[in-house]
């Protein structure tokens, strides 16, 4: 980023994902175009680039200059999928899919409009997860609002279904008694420790882990031992091999 700062062209970049404004003319742009992958070689690395364009989809957006619109982007084929609502997920989980999904398409579509007409795949695959939501376009700007930071600890526990008792009350109802008088009282309270639940691993996960860790020990026992003693000390072994 910052060999390429000064070619009179606005780069923003996330990851391997590059993104180019140019006020400059084609032919200029053209040039520049040349100097990044010159720039790129210089450094043992590859990319494609595409110049000269009014309209450019990138990561999960398009731009429309021309028009001066954006709106959803997925690639060809591609078919959203969600957690099915009868699964083995944190029901905070589960109810914020369709919420976090609306919002997702709204901030992404600069009008109704396109809404309206990039959200039928998605409210055909909430349906197919059980999910009754029906999808609405809002307006999310000068939606984001700035949360006071504060430093907190989180407990994350595994969610399953098959567990009855209340796990997170019963810690919360810990943190809400703990003494006053306590030293520890200051980042010992409701306001500074709270409680996420995590998803459990599956059961072939859980078995797999299980089993390397069998065959990993059993390894070790058969392992033939080795002299772990620094080079300059190795005539000094107490142990030689």
């Amino acid at each position: 980023m910052s060999r390429v700062k000064n070619l009179n062209v606005s780069f923003g970049c996330l990851r391997d994902d590059w993104l180019g404004l140019s006020r400059l003319t084609p032919r200029q742009t053209d040039i520049v175009k040349k100097k990044v992958q010159k720039i790129f070689e210089e450094n043992g690395l590859k990319i494609e680039i595409s110049v000269n364009k009014n309209i450019v989809d990138f990561l999960d957006i398009t731009l429309d200059m021309k028009m001066e619109t954006y709106q959803p982007f997925t690639k060809p084929n591609r078919q959203p999928l969600y957690v099915h609502k009868q699964f083995n997920h944190p029901p905070s989980i589960l109810k914020n899919i369709p919420l976090s999904v609306n919002d997702r398409l709204s901030r992404l579509s600069s009008t109704k409009e396109i809404f309206d007409i990039a959200a039928p795949p998605y409210q055909k695959a909430l349906a197919d997860s059980g999910c009754s939501h029906k999808l609405e376009f809002k307006d999310m700007s000068g939606s984001r609002k700035k949360n006071r930071s504060r430093i907190l600890t989180y407990l994350n526990p595994p969610f399953s279904l098959n567990v009855k008792t209340n796990i997170g009350k019963q810690f919360l109802n810990l943190i809400r008694n703990f003494p006053t008088n306590n030293i520890l009282r200051q980042i010992v309270k409701p306001n500074t420790i709270k409680l996420s639940y995590r998803t459990s691993k599956n059961m072939s996960s859980e078995i797999s882990r299980h089993n390397n860790r069998i065959l990993q020990s059993e390894d070790d026992r058969m392992a033939t031992p080795r002299c772990n003693c620094q080079a300059a000390l190795k005539e000094n072994c107490p142990y030689p091999g």
